[in-house]
């Protein structure tokens, strides 16, 4: 599948509600081999960058939780209906360039779900 392809304007979406933006995206038939990745905090919140919610992509935004979908293929993608790096980006680049290198208090914990 080419997931370059995919675009956040084909699927359903409200704006601050990701859990059920990726709840739909789970029963999507072209997504398979997904899994929906809640991001949360230890304490009250994390930041992440590059998040439509603000101006500036290069300032954090704190976020209590956070969804997204991981799509296992040959390049693993990650679809974030709430980041300014595209609709689908690749693991890697997602991560590297919406998460800090924060203080142990702001690390953000994940735990996968099988779509």
């Amino acid at each position: 599948m080419a997931f370059d392809a995919l675009k956040r304007e084909d699927f359903l979406y409200q704006p601050y509600y990701c859990e059920e933006n990726i709840w739909h995206l789970c029963h999507d038939s072209q997504l398979i081999n997904s899994y929906a990745v809640f991001i949360a905090s230890k304490d009250d919140s994390f930041p992440m960058l590059n998040q439509r919610a603000i101006q500036n992509p290069l300032v954090p935004i704190y976020w209590d939780y956070h969804v997204v979908l991981l799509v296992l293929s040959e390049k693993n993608q990650i679809l974030d209906f709430d980041t300014t790096l595209g609709f689908s980006v690749d693991i890697d680049t997602y991560f590297s360039q919406s998460f800090l290198l924060p203080d142990v208090d702001e690390t953000p914990l994940f735990k996968l779900i099988p779509a």
